[in-house]
């Protein structure tokens, strides 16, 4: 399986992807030194930033969102360069750094993870409520 565009032409390097879920599982395409199409993500499965196949990275059996193409072939490499980093560090997955983190520290050069945020913001709210209710 490759992941291709509307004309089953496959991906540009540096496209991010996302397998849709309440979750929102997100990775970067590359390809290896044969051509392969390759997915690098940081894996809560494997608990590690890894470079796995699509079938790997969507279970073989979801569609993917196309979330981001690279806007130039520069940006691209630039891209999946410093992905390759933190796959090549051996980057740890947590709540803390899972993987929308890792995508946005590759495309923009900084951690951040809007479910994370959702999440930890409707927490606050439930806290709020509960101490105003409590009164």
């Amino acid at each position: 399986m490759i992941f291709g565009d509307q004309s089953n032409r496959p991906l540009a390097q540096a496209t991010v992807v996302r397998v849709p879920s309440p979750i929102n599982h997100v990775g970067i395409i590359a390809y290896d030194d044969l051509g392969q199409q390759i997915v690098l993500h940081n894996s809560k499965k494997r608990g590690y930033a890894a470079a796995t196949s699509p079938d790997e990275f969507n279970d073989g059996n979801l569609q993917v969102v196309i979330d981001r193409p690279p806007a130039s072939s520069v940006e691209g490499a630039e891209i999946v360069q410093r992905a390759w980093s933190d796959v090549q560090r051996g980057v740890r997955w947590s709540w803390f750094n899972n993987c929308q983190d890792f995508v946005n520290r590759a495309v923009q050069g900084r951690n951040g993870s809007p479910t994370r945020d959702l999440v930890f913001g409707l927490c606050a709210l439930g806290v709020v409520a509960f101490a105003v209710f409590a009164e």
